[in-house]
């Protein structure tokens, strides 16, 4: 019996280890700071934006705090799966529901949408080294019209 439960803990603690490596190993995972000096903004610009990104099993889950220039301020947060199905996103003015698709180890695409139409689509990639995240998007207005946005994060 002793052998049993000893085996038993060896097996749920290579379970949570590999969990705790996989979750790691992810390039979106962590904690990821706007670089303002190395964005540009062709709709509304932000003065400071954290964006947390932590790995779960085949998707991410999302934190976002974001301060507008004018002093406005914005939390957002949704856990998504990368298989391009709409989940509800909470915060965000603009959307109600985004979708993830996995592109490769270091880059995804997100589409964020209002009201079942897209509002936003974004590629999100993350730099050889690592330590830099770019967002690169498209986002249309109530109006109808497009802008585009290049978002700059550094690693935490």
């Amino acid at each position: 019996m002793r052998n049993g439960l000893a085996l038993s803990h060896l097996v749920v603690c290579l379970f949570v280890a590999i969990g705790t490596l996989q979750a790691q190993q992810d390039p979106l995972a962590g904690t990821w700071r706007l670089n303002v000096a190395k964005s540009q903004f062709g709709g509304s610009a932000r003065s400071t934006q954290v964006t947390k990104l932590e790995s779960i099993p085949n998707g991410l889950k999302s934190t976002s705090d974001t301060t507008s220039p004018q002093g406005g301020s914005a939390h957002t947060e949704y856990t998504a799966y990368f298989d391009g199905k709409d989940y509800p996103l909470t915060g965000d003015a603009a959307g109600s529901t985004i979708s993830l698709k996995r592109i490769d180890a270091r880059t995804m695409d997100l589409t964020t949408k209002r009201n079942g139409s897209v509002y936003r689509t974004s590629r999100w990639t993350v730099s050889a080294d690592g330590r830099t995240l770019t967002r690169t998007q498209k986002v249309v207005d109530a109006q109808g019209r497009e802008t585009s946005n290049v978002l700059v994060y550094d690693k935490q």
